[in-house]
């Protein structure tokens, strides 16, 4: 099972507008404030998804990749929300997340009784989508490989070169070797992956979502609920 984070948010202030109010109000009122933190929390994880790529250190080298939208896959993972008294729970299933939201977040180590982690070394191994095993069909061996900052690091070896099919001219239908990106080709003894024995991220301080944010979005929505009762 996949660990859960959890977002819990006060929702009394939602409470309060119900003086005068008829009780079986309660818990339309109440559910809709949870449905606004809800809708608050998905909004900040989709915010976070659009900020620029990160390109800084390892193993990226100051490198440009495409982005692998993790945090939409965050706000895909947003639960359905639950209110117990004057608490709306909200459970993400993400890994992930929750280690990034760790204060103390602990080194990333291999699973499985693998002895290394596999890190995309270009841009075309970061954004397969399969286990690195399969990358290339398999075609990589291991090595050791300096990296742009001189280390020799272990690493999984492209054993031939990328392919593709020409589509066009007296040549359509060939294999030829391709380029990864107009600044680095891929062809027989590239790295692919480089292997880590642990990873050490740091907390990200914005992970989770604003509380004073997530309450002001359940009074918003408690007061629209409310206001709808009323005409």
């Amino acid at each position: 099972m996949a660990e859960l984070t959890t977002i819990e948010c006060d929702i009394a202030p939602a409470r309060r507008l119900l003086a005068g109010v008829k009780a079986t109000a309660l818990p339309t009122i109440l559910q809709a404030a949870g449905a606004g933190v809800r809708n608050a929390a998905v909004a900040h994880f989709r915010a976070r998804n659009s900020e620029p790529a990160r390109s800084a250190g390892f193993p990226r080298f100051g490198e440009s990749w495409p982005k692998s939208n993790f945090w939409s896959g965050v706000a895909e993972s947003v639960g359905e929300v639950e209110v117990f008294g004057d608490t709306a729970t909200i459970a993400i299933s993400s890994p992930a997340l929750a280690h990034k939201a760790d204060p103390n977040p602990p080194p990333i180590t291999p699973k499985g009784g693998r002895k290394y982690l596999a890190i995309p070394a270009n841009a075309r191994a970061a954004g397969f989508p399969g286990m690195p095993r399969d990358f290339l069909g398999g075609a990589m061996r291991f090595g050791y490989a300096a990296t742009p900052d001189g280390a020799l690091l272990p690493a999984l070896l492209a054993t031939r070169d990328h392919l593709r099919t020409v589509t066009r001219g007296r040549q359509a239908g060939r294999r030829v070797a391709t380029a990864i990106d107009k600044q680095q080709k891929s062809g027989h003894g590239d790295v692919q992956y480089w292997l880590v024995r642990q990873v050490q991220t740091s907390h990200d301080p914005a992970a989770m979502p604003d509380p004073p944010a997530l309450a002001n979005a359940a009074t918003r929505a408690a007061q629209t609920a409310l206001n709808q009762l009323l005409t």
